[in-house]
């Protein structure tokens, strides 16, 4: 048998004067301040390039074939100067053309032209005074 429970005691109240001990949590040392939390920028996707504008025609032109390379640049130069609105952001094909028993040549090309956009393009080079010669198409 089980002994039976017996009634709590009373506690005694404590005597007059007497201080009460009351219970404390333990002191923790003062925290540092906190450091601003660094911002982590969210991941960013690969960038996608824009689409280009679709100069993507098979048609070249040949602007000049010139004894050398720097004559073919000041060539460009100079068409670049007179016909701006044309050329828009092209880069022009310079290129080195070997004829057995002739001199070496350089060319000056444009290409990715529609066929429609090569011609009106070399009859306005050859309205401004320059050459042109409409290749393929």
């Amino acid at each position: 048998c089980a002994p039976a429970a017996q009634p709590a005691r009373p506690q005694a109240p404590p005597p007059p004067g007497a201080q009460l001990a009351t219970p404390q949590a333990p002191t923790a040392p003062p925290a540092a301040p906190a450091a601003p939390a660094a911002r982590v920028a969210p991941p960013v996707a690969p960038a996608t390039p824009a689409p280009v504008p679709s100069r993507a025609g098979t048609v070249t032109v040949q602007l000049g074939a010139l004894d050398s390379e720097a004559g073919a640049r000041s060539e460009w130069d100079r068409l670049s100067k007179r016909v701006p609105e044309l050329i828009g952001g092209r880069s022009p094909q310079i290129t080195r053309f070997e004829r057995e028993g002739k001199p070496t040549m350089w060319r000056l090309r444009l290409g990715g032209f529609e066929a429609d956009a090569a011609s009106s393009f070399c009859e306005t080079v050859k309205s401004r005074g320059g050459a042109c010669a409409v290749l393929g198409g």
